[in-house]
């Protein structure tokens, strides 16, 4: 997730702008010239501070932790040293302490903004979610105008599952800054997961609106257009994607993807080998492989997996080849791979599909019926219950067998994919029409 730096400064300059203010919050009423003189005697907070300033400019983060600490044991009421402190010690990996720093410091200023924002960031760092949206909640009390505290709450609460919350705050960060891009992109995201496919399209164009030449919002919308079944306008997408950046990957996979879908697989099939030639990717071999294997090249399909395995052996190139060797009726080397890819990545639900239908063919149906019902604990899809329906089906168990494909089609309605809930109503007739 990505905090917003909308605000960030300097730490110097922070700092400096926060000793001044702590030291006009905490001095006692008398002429200004004396205060000056009376704060910069050897001796003081303020030339500990100083010292501590003078320290971290040259890279001893631990003798400005010292100075900074110095500064404290001279005079504790003042939060813009425990910032000070809190910063160095998190630059020197001391997580605990720069969050008790902060902690002081908001105790001394309860309506410090640097110190809940800071804080707030400190608790994303260590995963401590609910406490960061506590911190960038508070913030937005504060300052109810601070569309950096709505971007940063926005991506936690989306972290923390809270959907609805987080496209709620970036809508509010979208009204406070209509001019940057990133709140419709992050929203467009978040109307794409909840289904809510005009809308994503709506963002995305205003994305492009403000920004031409955005290329991740292009590539985006390539795949929420092809999701649509917008295949011209994907691929319209995926020429612009290229044209901006050719040199970019990720350009070129896009428009691979948009030229399969439009039918121009030979197109395709180059467009991947323009990514490869920028450099080996394990993800991109492994869409080039998927593209041979439907094209009926399939042992140059378990070469680009082979080499997806080599380039990163944690990824999903066992995947990828024990659904080829699946295919190829290589049973036991397909079960070998997948078992290794759920070893890999037990929390890939379409691993546990792919070795569900393979346990199906091994005619092994309770093992599958175990694959499909993990699957669904991971991600509960709509294919999901439909492979779960299916081994239901075979197992004798009709009635949960229809009841997941009224539960596979209530959620293929709720996208949109009317091919898909016209399938599954013909499969349902079938099995009624058995048990009847």
């Amino acid at each position: 997730m990505m905090l917003s730096t909308r605000h960030s400064l300097g730490l110097g300059t922070a700092l400096l702008l926060l000793v001044s203010v702590s030291a006009a919050v905490h001095a006692e009423p008398s002429p200004a010239p004396a205060l000056l003189l009376a704060d910069i005697r050897p001796g003081s907070f303020f030339q500990a501070f100083q010292d501590g300033q003078q320290r971290y400019a040259a890279g001893d983060l631990r003798g400005a932790a010292e100075f900074y600490g110095e500064a404290i044991r001279r005079d504790p009421t003042r939060a813009s040293a425990y910032l000070a402190r809190a910063g160095v010690r998190h630059d020197l990996g001391d997580l605990e302490g720069a969050a008790a720093d902060y902690t002081e410091a908001i105790r001394l200023e309860p309506d410090n903004r640097f110190a809940y924002d800071s804080r707030g960031d400190l608790h994303v760092e260590v995963g401590k979610l609910e406490a960061a949206a506590d911190d960038y909640t508070v913030l937005i009390h504060l300052d109810p105008k601070d569309a950096s505290a709505y971007e940063n709450r926005a991506g936690v609460r989306r972290s923390l599952g809270d959907i609805a919350g987080a496209i709620a705050d970036y809508t509010q960060m979208i009204r406070l800054d209509p001019s940057d891009p990133a709140g419709y992109q992050n929203r467009a995201k978040l109307y794409r997961q909840s289904g809510k496919v005009q809308l994503a399209l709506a963002d995305y164009a205003e994305v492009l609106r403000l920004e031409p030449s955005h290329l991740h919002a292009l590539i985006e919308r390539v795949e929420v257009r092809l999701f649509a079944g917008d295949k011209p306008g994907a691929l319209a997408d995926a020429d612009r994607a290229v044209a901006v950046a050719s040199k970019e990957r990720s350009a070129w996979v896009a428009r691979a993807n948009a030229r399969r879908a439009a039918g121009d697989k030979k197109g395709a099939l180059a467009d991947f080998d323009a990514a490869l030639a920028l450099g080996p990717n394990a993800d991109v071999h492994i869409g080039r492989g998927e593209l041979r294997f439907f094209l009926g090249d399939r042992p140059g399909a378990i070469e680009d997996y082979d080499v997806a395995i080599r380039l990163d052996p944690r990824g999903n190139g066992y995947h990828y080849r024990g659904f080829a060797r699946f295919a190829m009726g290589d049973l036991k080397g397909a079960l070998e791979d997948l078992n290794r890819e759920v070893d890999l990545n037990p929390r890939e639900a379409a691993a546990y599909l792919t070795r569900g239908q393979l346990h199906l063919r091994l005619r092994d149906s309770g093992q599958a019926l175990a694959d499909y019902e993990r699957a669904i604990a991971l991600q509960p899809s709509p294919a999901a219950f439909r492979l779960r329906a299916l081994a239901l089906a075979v197992r004798g168990e009709k009635d949960k067998a229809i009841a997941d494909l009224k539960k596979a089609i209530d959620l293929y309605s709720g996208q949109g994919n009317t091919a898909q809930v016209q399938k599954l109503q013909a499969e349902l007739k079938k099995i009624a029409a058995a048990i009847g």
